[in-house]
């Protein structure tokens, strides 16, 4: 998979899949982050989850990054060690009282 400059994937394999137009999957993949956000409207949340039941590839790139967003997060969700956390505040601190 590749990204472009809006953040969105094309599509993986040999493009569209069966009976998808090539702008269909580059409206999808383009919409995809703000789809697993949940930042989307009903309408095109409805369409985005009818071309990604009929396309392999774009369901492919979907639950790659729903995947990956929720390895991204499990990880994310991890404590910082309380003497590293002490140490980025005082940091912090200093750094608010010290400006250049």
């Amino acid at each position: 998979m590749s990204g472009d400059s809006t953040g969105g994937l094309t599509p993986p394999g040999d493009g569209p899949g069966s009976g998808c137009a090539e702008t269909d999957c580059a409206d999808a993949a383009e919409q995809l982050q703000e789809y697993l956000s949940g930042e989307l409207d009903s309408e095109t949340i409805g369409a985005i989850e009818a071309h990604i039941h009929r396309c392999g590839p774009c369901l492919d790139a979907y639950d790659f990054h729903s995947a990956l967003r929720k390895v991204v997060a499990s990880k994310c969700a991890e404590s910082m060690p309380g003497d590293l956390r002490s140490r980025l505040v005082g940091m912090l601190d200093q750094a608010a009282s010290n400006p250049e």
